[in-house]
């Protein structure tokens, strides 16, 4: 009878304890859902946690919002190539600048992608400076390639707002 109750109080202890255990649930002030050309992203304001995982080729921070990085997507080693390319202001509303340290430009060429593949650009690299008019295009995530000889060398990431 004792071994009875004992095992009726803590199974009620244990129901009681089920009901008011909250595992990695966190309550948020706001939120929702943004769609655009370029992809779609869910957002939420007033997260209560926040971790950092690191590893070798970067870092993740969980439970905050995260900033846009410029990276660069692709780097191909070609001998005899030294390449110091730069691309500003970015993310850019209508005038992106390509800068290339580079003597012999001749045949270098860029090339303007939207992220379906779609080509929307492909000029020649006349100047070590290049305006790219981004004005005709939707605010959106593009890729700018810069060619040598018909082969990508570099990628950036351009975003248009």
């Amino acid at each position: 009878m004792k071994y009875k109750s004992l095992l009726i109080l803590i199974l009620l202890l244990v129901v009681i304890a089920a009901q008011n255990a909250n595992a990695q649930q966190s309550p948020t002030s706001a939120g929702g859902d943004a769609i655009g050309s370029g992809g779609s992203v869910a957002y939420s304001v007033g997260q209560m946690v926040y971790t950092t995982n690191n590893g070798v080729n970067g870092s993740v921070a969980q439970g905050v919002q995260q900033p846009y990085e410029i990276s660069i997507n692709a780097i191909n080693d070609f001998n005899g190539v030294d390449l110091k390319m730069m691309v500003y202001p970015n993310p850019t509303p209508d005038v992106l600048y390509l800068t290339i340290d580079q003597e012999k430009l001749n045949a270098f060429s860029y090339e303007l992608v939207d992220v379906q593949g779609k080509k929307l650009a492909l000029k020649p690299i006349v100047n070590k400076q290049t305006a790219i008019n981004m004005e005709p295009f939707a605010a959106a995530t593009y890729v700018l390639q810069v060619l040598l000889e018909n082969q990508i060398i570099k990628s950036f990431k351009i975003i248009k707002n």
